[in-house]
């Protein structure tokens, strides 16, 4: 038999002295097969490197599978501001077709967002901006405007209430509300009711970044104190020029801005 199956009587040598027993193992594995066959079990290593990529399929499928859910939430959220600037068309509609005097009857006005809904956002992001700017809301003490522009430049305005300054477009001079997103090119914002025009419908509104300039305060104070005096010594009024700020928020976290003159307004 070892001459017959040399390979695997030279790898039983190692575990048994014998030959006697390694000729009855060999007789007994080729009992019904006559076909020399040899069995060999995985290292170690072999088994770390499975167990190595399986790790890698399971990261790249979660990866994957969270690059999808984030995909996902961009697609819901056009699809409610897409929704949202349908029904506001229907209301104007109505409202000029109808003769109605007041909007809040309507079943359309109920379903667009009011600016009411994102006070809190707001309240979020006063707290926010004062963090990072590290503002003294006790002694009030005086900034430094260079760090706290730079700071400005990269910083989160979903939640900001802004008001347009000036415009190339004339028709949104004027216009304020609540950042609900800040997207690359556009500032979409929930404006306020006229509560002094009963055919005011508020809802959102999509102002270009281009050609605009916005303003925008930020109080002094903390928010929960009772009493405040409302003067300027308890806010700071800042710019921003829009055409400047034609980035996307996470990408204009990490660029930095360079003085230069503005002359496309």
């Amino acid at each position: 038999m070892d001459r017959k199956y040399p390979l695997e009587s030279l790898i039983l040598s190692r575990s048994y002295e014998g030959s006697t027993k390694i000729n009855e193992l060999l007789e007994q594995r080729y009992l019904t097969n006559d076909k020399p066959t040899l069995l060999l079990r995985p290292t170690e290593g072999e088994k770390e490197k499975q167990q190595t990529l399986l790790t890698k399929l399971r990261q790249s499928k979660t990866q994957y599978q969270n690059e999808r859910k984030k995909d996902q939430t961009k697609v819901v959220f056009k699809k409610y501001i897409r929704k949202c600037i349908k029904l506001q068309k229907t209301l104007k509609t109505k409202i000029t077709k109808f003769q109605i005097n007041d909007v809040s009857t309507l079943k359309e006005f109920q379903e667009i967002p009011h600016i009411e809904e994102f006070y809190k956002l707001n309240e979020l992001w006063i707290g926010y901006i004062q963090d990072i700017l590290q503002l003294d809301l006790v002694s009030k003490k005086p900034i430094q405007i260079p760090q706290v522009l730079v700071k400005l430049s990269s910083a989160d305005f979903n939640g900001c209430f802004i008001r347009v300054l000036k415009s190339k477009n004339s028709d949104i001079i004027g216009k304020n509300g609540i950042i609900i997103y800040d997207a690359k090119n556009f500032f979409i914002i929930v404006e306020p009711k006229d509560e002094k025009d009963p055919k005011s419908i508020g809802g959102l509104k999509m102002i270009e970044k281009k050609g605009t300039v916005f303003s925008f305060v930020i109080p002094l104070y903390d928010l929960n104190q009772e009493e405040v005096e409302d003067n300027d010594d308890n806010y700071l009024e800042f710019s921003i020029i829009g055409s400047r700020f034609q980035y996307r928020a996470p990408d204009r976290s990490g660029r930095k801005f360079k003085s230069k003159n503005v002359d496309d307004l």
